[in-house]
């Protein structure tokens, strides 16, 4: 096993020690092929299917998973005098083709689409440290678009930015010698971000960079604003 896999997963949480030598073997396949999907990392087909049991067990979370990673990327922080946690969202189909009846070789495509927000650590220089934050959902199959604006923050999709800029709070604070920045897209544009920066106290606040997605005025005439 290769020497930055235990280093890496030193400090994992797994429940289950079989389970932790079954990640760190995955680990180091994948990591043999980085940009190759599973069966072509895997050598052979018995290890195809195992990998895949691994990952639809459901005695393994996420959280577990990432649990000594995180740990290992936090350590790495510790060493950076300036931190950008670039959280954004990305969408995963997982498509398959099925037969339609009475339409000779033309197919149906079903889709399951997942949305994936992370948060992942950058050095200016573009180093990737690790990631941080991960939050993965569903969106209901009817439109909820008409009920927005009756619904607290805590309960749209946008507070996912909200607690992104939270998260980069937590880790000023556990680098308090570190400039931590959140850095976010248009989408992350929304005034709870803003009011829970100004609500926090300057030694647990980090900077943030956020695109604009409309015009707004940045300064009153006495100096306040955003």
């Amino acid at each position: 096993m290769s020497e930055w896999i235990d280093a890496e997963l030193a400090e994992s949480q797994m429940h289950d020690k079989r389970h932790a030598k079954r990640l760190a073997h995955r680990l180091e396949r994948l990591s043999e092929q980085t940009v190759s999907s599973i069966p072509r990392a895997c050598h052979g087909w018995a290890e195809t299917i195992a990998a895949y049991r691994f990952l639809d067990n459901p005695l393994v979370s996420r959280p577990e998973i990432l649990s000594g990673h995180q740990h290992a990327t936090q350590a790495r922080l510790q060493a950076q005098e300036v931190v950008l946690l670039v959280q954004d969202t990305t969408f995963l189909n997982y498509g398959t083709l099925r037969p339609k009846p009475g339409m000779g070789t033309v197919k149906d495509k079903l889709r399951e689409e997942y949305l994936l927000h992370l948060t992942v650590a950058f050095t200016p220089e573009r180093v990737n440290l690790g990631v941080l934050g991960l939050r993965m959902w569903q969106r209901p199959e009817e439109p909820v678009a008409h009920e927005r604006a009756r619904k607290p923050i805590e309960e749209k999709e946008s507070y996912r930015w909200l607690e992104g800029y939270q998260l980069a709070c937590e880790v000023q604070q556990q680098c308090p010698a570190a400039l931590v920045v959140s850095v976010a897209d248009r989408e992350g544009d929304i005034q709870e971000c803003f009011l829970a920066a100004r609500s926090r106290e300057a030694t647990g606040r980090a900077e943030f960079i956020i695109r604009a997605k409309c015009n707004r005025r940045i300064a009153s005439g006495q100096g306040q604003g955003y």
